[in-house]
């Protein structure tokens, strides 16, 4: 009974850590990987305000000196939509930016 509880307990414990630690806003971004990802969720949250046909995440993440920049476009109503994210390497993730680049 013991190790069944511990176990649940475990599993509970990592259940309801794992959404906070995926989007801690305090790590550090020290790869261009976590800026997509970020990027990724951002422009879908953003997106969903509006519609629910969103689909067909693509991206190119470049890094240019200390500056991480992710180029993503997601299909949104049918039409591609281009976001850009950045951040300084390092930085931490409250400090990304992200905007839509074009008409939506």
């Amino acid at each position: 009974m013991t190790r069944t509880l511990n176990a649940g307990l475990m599993l509970a414990a990592a259940i309801s850590a794992s959404p906070a630690m995926a989007h801690n806003e305090d790590m550090p971004v020290t790869r261009g990987a976590e800026l997509s990802a970020w990027c990724k969720d951002t422009a879908y949250q953003y997106f969903l305000q509006s519609t629910d046909e969103i689909y067909n995440w693509r991206h190119t993440t470049l890094r240019k000196g200390n500056l991480f920049r992710v180029e993503g476009r997601w299909r949104v109503d049918g039409d591609d939509v281009e976001v850009e994210c950045t951040i300084r390497a390092g930085a931490e993730q409250r400090f990304a930016t992200f905007r839509v680049v074009g008409s939506r």
